[in-house]
């Protein structure tokens, strides 16, 4: 195969990753990504989570419900099923994750409902969905801020919630819904000190303080005004409990 762009290399990524891919296509793909920066960004993500799951599956022994396995053995065969935000602007590209990362993800929630039942398969879910709105890298759009993070998110979730304003360690990217089950769920996408967090606005719910591990992110839950905020980063750059905290005393 000759040279690939952009959109030919993300259409065969999975199999790159997973090596898959014909020889030919794979070395079409390793010329693209050197000159590449975003292209090669994601594929070394995406080796990252493939090499995680391999050290991470002996300790994923638990086994969750029988319907819990469909769901995510179903999502595993389709990257788009995680992929359920309906409010973003146009013109962002999803970019699918990898088998290999869709797996690892669908294998901590196998855990996490293993573990915790009452909040864990979500936070689980909750957790795809941070890692797939990032990588489209979300930036900033022209003319948005507080005031429209506030009114976006109370269209979703249909009540008004409290965002902390703008500084020079938080900043506003976008809000997007992301449906489940039981509803609509506020994801608000943020960048604390530069790196990706996201807060999930649940309508309802009376959950307890819990922080919880998930692979390799990092998630605070908590209940205010009556709605449950889920807070995710990825583990290690970003304290979690200090952003959990700015949050909080920005809006009381």
């Amino acid at each position: 195969m000759g040279s690939m762009n952009c959109a030919d290399v993300d259409a065969i990524m999975t199999a790159y990753v997973d090596a898959e891919a014909a020889p030919a296509d794979a070395e079409a793909v390793r010329a693209h990504l050197e000159g590449c920066p975003d292209c090669r960004a994601r594929a070394a993500a995406e080796q990252d989570m493939r090499a995680r799951l391999q050290v991470a599956a002996p300790t994923l022994g638990e086994r969750a419900p029988a319907a819990l396995w469909a769901r995510c053995a179903a999502a595993a065969n389709d990257g788009s099923a995680f992929a359920r935000a309906s409010a973003g602007p146009a013109g962002v590209r999803w970019a699918p994750l990898s088998l290999a990362a869709t797996v690892l993800l669908a294998a901590g929630v196998l855990f996490m409902a293993g573990q915790n039942p009452g909040v864990g398969a979500l936070v689980a879910q909750l957790a795809i969905d941070h890692d797939k709105c990032f990588m489209a890298d979300p930036a900033a759009r022209p003319a948005f801020g507080h005031q429209e993070a506030r009114v976006q998110l109370a269209g979703i979730i249909g009540s008004n919630v409290a965002l902390p304003v703008e500084s020079s360690d938080f900043d506003l990217l976008d809000v997007r819904e992301c449906s489940y089950e039981h509803g609509g769920i506020g994801h608000v996408l943020c960048h604390w000190r530069g790196h990706p967090v996201s807060l999930f606005v649940v309508p309802g719910g009376a959950q307890g303080e819990q922080l919880l591990e998930i692979i390799n992110h990092d998630a605070l839950v908590w209940t205010a005004g009556g709605h449950t905020h889920v807070l995710v980063a990825e583990r290690g750059p970003v304290d979690i409990e200090q952003v959990a905290h700015h949050i909080r005393q920005a809006v009381n």
